[in-house]
């Protein structure tokens, strides 16, 4: 749903800065995904979208109160524009689903630990007026990825009703090698 614009500097000025220019099928409008951010692409079946991003932004709300941050939430109240989390008036995580066939897929962004710079160079969600924030700005402290990582995945199985299962990049490296190969 991006509109004309949002790229205010053109795809060539991000793709000359180093950027990729993506366009994907997910809900939502222009984000940007770099280092630092906890981007999670949950494939589940559901039976609504709006309660399913509902829980996303549920469960991110607690992650981010367990990390020390209380008083973020939702803001679907003032329309699809507004998905994702908030702080006061910062938005703080951005969610975009696509559903097939009743699955999910693409997700959420969590800011953590990322340069909040590359936010300024885009319309960002579609709204000129958003202020990104991340979880080391607003807690003033050091590095806090790993440890949000491990609540945002405990608090999205938990808001899912799934039983959390994590997988070392061994094993599943070691499962993928034993798979049939894929014709």
């Amino acid at each position: 749903r991006t509109a004309p614009g949002e790229l205010a500097m053109g795809e060539d000025w991000y793709r000359m800065q180093g950027f990729d220019v993506v366009g994907v099928d997910r809900g939502g409008k222009v984000t940007y995904h770099g280092p630092g951010q906890l981007v999670g692409y949950p494939i589940v079946a559901i039976d609504d979208v709006m309660t399913f991003v509902a829980a996303m932004e549920r469960a991110i709300v607690r992650a981010l109160d367990d990390e020390g941050l209380p008083g973020a939430r939702g803001r679907a109240a003032d329309g699809r524009d507004y998905t994702g989390v908030w702080l006061e008036d910062r938005k703080i995580a951005s969610i975009g689903v696509h559903v097939s066939r009743s699955v999910t897929t693409h997700g959420f962004a969590v800011n953590v630990d990322n340069d909040l710079q590359p936010f300024n160079w885009v319309v960002a969600c579609g709204l000129p007026e958003v202020r990104m924030t991340s979880v080391t700005t607003e807690a003033r402290t050091g590095e806090h990825l790993e440890c949000f990582r491990k609540r945002m995945a405990f608090r999205l199985a938990e808001e899912l009703g799934r039983r959390q299962r994590l997988v070392s990049r061994e094993r599943l490296e070691a499962a993928l090698a034993q798979a049939p190969a894929a014709v």
